[in-house]
Formats: structure tokens, sequence, C-alpha cells
């Protein structure tokens, strides 16, 4: 080769390219036929982008909401089956993305 060029070689699923975006597209979720508030969308959105836990306590710190809001929001996230309720010890209590 001359000039300012490289070449990258980038390996990949090859003929199964088709059975990959089939599993992409099915765990793939339309958040906007479960009717949440602006905190639970925004709490999804930082779960699943840093792989992250958060806690009740958490939770009401960032939002600025009461522990009784906090609890209740979560609480619809878990029975919309959005996110996973982890019980660590006595009442310590964990959330995350599924």
């Amino acid at each position: 080769m001359n000039g300012n060029f490289f070449k990258v070689i980038l390996y990949g699923p090859g003929e199964n390219i088709l059975k990959l975006q089939d599993s992409v597209h099915a765990n793939k979720i339309d958040l906007k036929k479960y009717d949440l508030n602006d905190r639970q969308y925004k709490l999804l959105e930082i779960l699943s982008q840093n792989n992250e836990n958060i806690t009740n306590k958490e939770y009401k710190e960032l939002f600025e909401v009461s522990r009784s809001t906090a609890a209740r929001d979560l609480r619809r996230l878990v029975e919309l089956n959005l996110i996973q309720k982890y019980e660590i010890s006595g009442k310590e209590v964990i959330y995350s993305i599924k």
C-alpha cells in the first residue's frame, strides 16, 4: 500500500448475522406502553448504560423524592419485570436492570 491508508479486518458472526440481528431485536422493549414517569425512564437509562445497581436510598437522593415515592417507582418497575430486586441482607435491597 502506498499513501496514508491502512487495512482493518473485523471478524464477526459471518453467516450467523441474521441470527444475531434477530436476538438483538428480540431484546428491545417498547417502554412507551408502560406509562412510566420521567424518573423511571431515566433510571432505566442509567442502569442499562452503566450496568449498575441502585438502592431505594440512592434513588431517593438521585431524584430528590420521598422514600415512599422512591419505593413506589421501584416497585412498579419490578412489577413490570423491567428491573430485578435483590435482597442483600436484612433490610438492604438493591435493584438492577434485567
